[in-house]
């Protein structure tokens, strides 16, 4: 079965408006903290307050950015802007995973990846953490690729290791 297919099984990603999965567009922020969301179980229903001023009660994922936000698992761009509909990266999504999982690598641990100069400070110990637990990887040129975007079948495969993971399967 394919990590797409065990996505959708799990209940962690569906298709996209237009009724198809679209496995190489590419994914928002707000999108993936969505699959944080439903990863952990989050209750994204409360009744928060606004934080950030790209995210208000109207938008479909302040429930979702809101519930991560609060437990913890993401942070906005600033104080006031969480730049929901900007493409994730690598390093971001590094990031979150590596808070989702509990585990802390050593930052040094970047430079195994021959671009691993090209990590941001703010993301080292993490992009070093999600390698160490095999949830990403580099690629087949020993490259992290901490600045691209990540597209949705991308996502699949890493939504379903982390949930797998933490034992949910």
């Amino acid at each position: 079965v394919s990590n797409v297919n065990k996505a959708h099984e799990y209940g962690l990603m569906s298709g996209t408006t237009y009724g198809y999965f679209e496995p190489q567009r590419e994914i928002t922020r707000a999108e993936f903290t969505a699959i944080v969301c439903r990863i952990l179980g989050l209750d994204h229903e409360k009744n928060f307050d606004e934080k950030f001023g790209d995210v208000t009660k109207k938008d479909w994922h302040f429930g979702y950015v809101m519930a991560a936000y609060e437990a913890g698992y993401v942070n906005g761009m600033s104080e006031i802007s969480f730049a929901p509909n900007n493409y994730i990266t690598r390093e971001e999504i590094a990031v979150m995973v590596s808070r989702i999982l509990n585990v802390t690598g050593n930052a040094a641990d970047v430079n195994l990846f021959a671009d691993g100069y090209n990590v941001s400070k703010w993301a080292q110990i993490y992009v070093a953490t999600v390698n160490k637990t095999g949830i990403m990887t580099g690629d087949q040129f020993g490259q992290f690729l901490p600045k691209n975007k990540v597209n949705r079948q991308t996502v699949a495969t890493i939504a379903v290791r982390v949930y797998e993971y933490l034992g949910n399967n």
